[in-house]
């Protein structure tokens, strides 16, 4: 049989056991929080970064992306503008080989062909060669131009 002393003592005990048990169990709860807590800001913090990375490496790409379209439409304008320019230096060029051979046309129509005599033919034979000439090198610098 148990003493009502004993009794006493072991609902002391009980008692105090269940307090520091609970007391553990409130630390510790404390302390499971605390570092759920922890690691949830540290897993936004992540977040956060990654995100603001992403967002900075997006942004870098849509720049790049822009200047490179900038850059092509700047060189797909200058060869335009030189193909211009080159059409009409050739025009040019053209146009006074065909005023040229007009003359050398004239010339000959003017004279009568051989009854100016050997100067005035040979000075159209000249004539004729150096027209040829610059109309060969045309087409040749165009030609090279086209590839």
């Amino acid at each position: 049989m148990t003493t009502p002393k004993a009794r006493l003592d072991y609902r002391a005990l009980e008692k105090h056991l269940g307090d520091r048990i609970d007391a553990v169990e409130a630390s510790l709860t404390d302390k499971i929080v605390a570092v759920e807590t922890n690691l949830t800001d540290k897993i936004v913090g992540v977040e956060k970064f990654f995100t603001a990375e992403n967002r900075a490496q997006k942004e870098a790409v849509t720049i790049a992306m822009t200047a490179s379209e900038k850059a092509a439409q700047k060189t797909e304008i200058a060869a335009d503008e030189r193909s211009r320019t080159q059409t009409a230096s050739y025009t040019t060029m053209l146009d006074g080989v065909m005023k040229r051979l007009d003359m050398i046309d004239k010339t000959i129509a003017e004279t009568g062909g051989r009854r100016e005599g050997i100067g005035s033919s040979l000075g159209t034979l000249f004539q004729v060669i150096s027209s040829m000439s610059v109309i060969i090198g045309l087409i040749t610098i165009y030609l090279q131009h086209q590839h």
